[in-house]
């Protein structure tokens, strides 16, 4: 169940607590306050899944600068080197277990690729 389904089925309880009685006004109150804060911690882990994945973008987006300038310039040593470390940086967020090996030119082990 996504977070946005568990969201709506809270939503869908709430709305089922909140019939008219003379002693359910705390409750649903209360019930309010829980979903508000349930929302916001929601929010608050997309928001950091976001901001990681910000930074995720602009790293492979400097690698593959690297690497393209290097294949521009013709530069085959460099461009080997580009290639290998960007390999290497791409392992690490895939399976860090397997940034060693890419580091050292290894290619990865079956089960990595098999992911």
């Amino acid at each position: 169940m996504s977070d946005l389904d568990a969201l709506r089925v809270q939503v869908d309880e709430l709305k089922q607590r909140l019939c008219p009685s003379d002693n359910q006004p705390q409750i649903a109150a209360e019930d309010i306050q829980t979903l508000s804060t349930s929302i916001k911690a929601t929010m608050q882990c997309k928001q950091d899944e976001i901001d990681r994945l910000t930074i995720e973008n602009e790293q492979l987006r400097r690698m593959l600068g690297e690497a393209l300038s290097a294949a521009n310039e013709h530069d085959a040593g460099a461009a080997e080197n580009v290639l290998r470390d960007f390999y290497a940086e791409m392992a690490a967020f895939i399976d860090p277990g397997e940034a060693a090996n890419a580091a050292n030119g290894k290619e990865p082990t079956r089960q990595s690729r098999a992911g």
